[in-house]
């Protein structure tokens, strides 16, 4: 269909005998017909063409019109059969894979590099003001750092998987981030700091994974880099991933002395963002030991700080834990209204781990409330609720919290009077 297309296309402005030519090599038909169609291109037009091949993905027209070529040449590549809209999509734009082969420039590497040095340069500086959470801004950033990994700029690449790594695993990418890691690590280019800085993102993963003891030598590993490195940032970020071991083993002493000189260092050196990372950890730990006015105290500095940097998918979080305090203290009202409104931002933000737990934390309230108001359609909405986590969990192989939503949901049902194992 490809070549049909631009071989129709072709006899518009080429002789006859050249198409003939390029279809009689059965080796390859299209991409003869591409090589041919790209003789008629202007500069300009081939220039777009090997921009919009660094992206392996669909492109808006605003994206597009920011990052490739104005609307005027895009026009033309569509005339040209170059460039096609996306079936079902809203302005959507794709390129056929043997066209971006054509236009790649995987053979011209330098060209290649002085087109992604241009694009992330663009993206880099369009975000600066943005927040990097959001889906879409995520999604960008994962699109540059392939680019990067396409001219072999592994640092370039690292420190976008640095910011970007705890996102991803709140999508549910781990085999793209394991991925993603052992490219970076294999490379003899990458720099001292960025091999301990990924440590950050690898300590993640085991944890996402409940591999703590993997986590915790990762940790320790970066610890020690850190002060060899004296990077503050790295030292920093050890200590609140051993703090947070220590909070998973219930040793909540050890857990807040090292999340408290991570905090500390994380103010000397104005890290805003994960200094408020600090205080979420902090009040994690503070509801673990029910000391909820201190908990509240530091997850409202942290959401707070998340709040001004416009971070939904953090401020998320945080509302899911001060849901938590409320709940333990009885504040069943302003419970209600952050859980909803830490539901709904999870589902925005497509947080998959950070929704189960968003939802296992509205049925312990709804079973809560019922002990004191019984509400027979809440908890039945309860049961329903709880029926589409538990496959949630199983499909990424969360099994604590699928645990967990199967003795709510066996509790909703006892307080319905119904048997569990009916329900």
């Amino acid at each position: 269909p490809l070549a049909l297309n631009i071989a129709n296309c072709l006899c518009m402005s080429n002789d006859l005998e050249s198409i003939v030519s390029c279809i009689e090599d059965k080796s390859n038909p299209a991409q003869n017909l591409i090589k041919l169609a790209s003789k008629n291109l202007t500069d300009e037009e081939i220039d777009a063409l090997n921009k919009f091949a660094q992206f392996n993905r669909p492109m808006s027209k605003q994206e597009i019109t920011q990052y490739v070529c104005s609307e005027q040449v895009l026009k033309s590549l569509k005339i040209h059969m170059l460039v096609e809209t996306v079936s079902g999509a809203n302005e959507q734009y794709s390129m056929h894979p043997l066209i971006t082969s054509q236009f790649d420039l995987q053979n011209d590497i330098e060209k290649r590099k002085e087109i992604v040095l241009e694009i992330s340069s663009k993206i880099r500086e369009n975000l600066v003001q943005e927040n990097i959470e959001s889906t879409y801004n995520h999604g960008l950033l994962r699109q540059v750092a392939e680019m990067f990994l396409s001219i072999d700029d592994v640092n370039h690449a690292a420190e976008i998987i640095i910011r970007i790594g705890t996102r991803a695993l709140s999508i549910g990418d781990v085999v793209y981030l394991k991925n993603t890691l052992k490219r970076l690590y294999n490379s003899v280019d990458l720099s001292s700091l960025n091999r301990t800085r990924l440590k950050k993102v690898e300590g993640h993963i085991y944890d996402f994974e409940n591999c703590y003891d993997l986590a915790e030598k990762t940790y320790k590993e970066m610890l020690q880099e850190s002060i060899d490195l004296n990077d503050p940032w790295s030292r920093a970020a050890a200590l609140n991933g051993l703090g947070t071991i220590e909070r998973f083993s219930n040793n909540c002493e050890k857990a807040i002395s090292l999340y408290t000189e991570s905090l500390q260092i994380r103010i000397d050196n104005k890290f805003i963002i994960d200094e408020s990372n600090s205080h979420h950890n902090l009040g994690a730990v503070y509801i673990m030991m029910r000391d909820y006015d201190k908990a509240i105290e530091h997850l409202e500095k942290a959401k707070g700080i998340r709040e001004k940097q416009n971070d939904i998918f953090r401020v998320s979080a945080t509302e899911l834990y001060l849901g938590e305090c409320y709940i333990h203290t009885q504040s069943y009202n302003k419970a209600e209204k952050l859980l909803k409104q830490c539901i709904n931002k999870k589902k925005d933000v497509q947080d998959v781990v950070g929704y189960i737990w968003a939802n296992l934390a509205m049925a312990k309230l709804i079973i809560c409330e019922a002990e004191n108001i019984f509400t027979e359609k809440k908890l039945q909405s309860n049961i329903s609720m709880l029926e589409g986590i538990i496959c949630e969990c199983k499909q990424i192989s969360h099994m604590k919290e699928c645990v967990m939503a199967q003795i709510f949901m066996a509790i909703s049902a006892m307080m319905l009077g119904c048997s569990p194992q009916n329900v």
